[in-house]
């Protein structure tokens, strides 16, 4: 089995403006190369240094080189509204990251390999059907959102309503004052929660 050799590489990227911070994990040897490459996506709210990273390891030590990154607003990656599921931006982001892997002279040609753990399966999908340029795919406990189960989480349709107009106005408006205006009357019906929630995320 290989000895591990993991290079740490921060903010190598942008992803509509924000810096996104990636992580390339290879087998001790030439850096430089050329290995079958996958790129490792986690669960919601989790960073790089987590799941992802434990796999990314795995498949190191068999001789791969392995990419994790932080989404937008999580981790080491820049980006406002931290902590919070925006599926538009995640799908921006592994489409960012999927074309900065296939520029690494150390990626094999034809690559990269995409596996994509629990919520960040439907992102996948997305991004494939938007063209991100993936040889393969694999899933692990992939959780593919709809309607009626992610209502649970959210607090029922309504829930699921205010939630959709903070996601918009999160990739749509930079500047932070709008955002928090926005927001608040966004959440308005919410009254004194609302406005609590908008000091919250900003």
């Amino acid at each position: 089995m290989p000895t591990l050799s993991t290079v740490v590489t921060s903010t190598v990227l942008t992803s509509a403006g924000d810096p996104i911070s990636v992580r390339v994990h290879r087998p001790e040897g030439d850096l430089a190369e050329p290995r079958p490459t996958v790129i490792i996506v986690g669960s919601w709210l989790t960073v790089k240094e987590q799941m992802a990273g434990h796999y990314a390891t795995a498949l190191a030590r068999r001789g791969y080189q392995a990419i994790t990154f932080d989404y937008a607003g999580f981790g080491e990656s820049g980006g406002v509204l931290r902590q919070t599921e925006i599926p538009t931006r995640k799908i921006a982001d592994l489409g960012a990251v999927v074309r900065f892997t296939r520029s690494l002279s150390a990626t094999t040609p034809g690559g990269p390999g995409l596996l994509a753990v629990c919520a960040s399966a439907q992102y996948a999908l997305t991004a494939l059907a938007e063209g991100a340029p993936v040889a393969s795919f694999a899933s692990v406990a992939g959780w593919f959102h709809d309607t009626g189960s992610v209502a649970t989480f959210y607090g029922g349709r309504d829930g699921v309503a205010v939630d959709r107009d903070k996601r918009v106005l999160g990739v749509l408006l930079d500047d932070r004052e709008q955002i928090g205006e926005q927001l608040a009357l966004a959440l308005g019906d919410l009254g004194e929660v609302g406005l609590r929630c908008c000091d919250d995320l900003l």
